[in-house]
């Protein structure tokens, strides 16, 4: 059974090992974080769960030994599934932004439970489209330009210093457990920077007034 969104939902033996855990110093179950985050996937139109992500993280800090995770956005974790949720989240924004927020869908819905999986089957594919939403960007000309070039910026600090590639040149083809946890955790806390907003400098601000 799946963790679902009610604490009442978890599963007894899973709720009574958590307790054990916690009383006696314990790592938490492996087993609840492939329930967690198969659960994250089937409800991903909805977004991340912040009570979810909070369970992932703990999971890999006490049980997985992850001890670089922070409770915001850590730049400094260079773990693979940690920099693929958040190159993810950059990609998905910038297909907000290029089509104003007026989609039905985003890659989010389409590709998040792939790409958290086997990025190797999907992620080029999302690169090629980015290429496509950064020119509709800059074709709006003024802060559409500017968020093109920050996204931009974004993407090349995420892929900085890690080898996302293998000796064929091609992205992982599987994350394993403990990776899939950190591309949870990397998406949500690339989320939550919110959108890039262009800071008005005095010189603008004296033109306008």
């Amino acid at each position: 059974m799946a963790l679902l969104q009610k604490t009442e939902n978890l599963p007894p033996q899973l709720s009574g090992e958590f307790v054990r855990a916690i009383f006696e110093g314990k790592k938490y179950p492996r087993y609840a974080l492939n329930q967690a985050l198969e659960r994250n996937r089937a409800e991903i139109q909805e977004g991340i769960y912040p009570y979810r992500v909070g369970l992932i993280k703990a999971i890999l800090i006490r049980t997985y030994e992850v001890k670089e995770l922070t409770v915001s956005l850590n730049v400094e974790v260079a773990d693979i599934g940690y920099r693929l949720g958040r190159l993810f989240c950059v990609l998905e924004r910038t297909q907000e932004d290029a089509h104003e927020r007026q989609l039905n869908r985003t890659i989010r819905e389409n590709y998040y439970g792939s790409a958290s999986t086997l990025p190797g089957t999907v992620f080029q594919r999302l690169m090629t489209l980015n290429m496509h939403h950064l020119k509709k960007l800059r074709s709006q000309g003024g802060l559409g330009i500017w968020k093109a070039k920050k996204y931009q910026e974004d993407i090349s600090n995420i892929m900085d210093g890690i080898d996302v590639t293998d000796e064929k040149g091609a992205y992982p083809i599987r994350l394993n457990l403990k990776q899939q946890g950190l591309f949870a955790v990397g998406y949500y806390h690339q989320r939550h920077l919110g959108y890039p907003k262009k800071q008005t400098s005095d010189t603008e601000t004296e033109q306008g007034e």
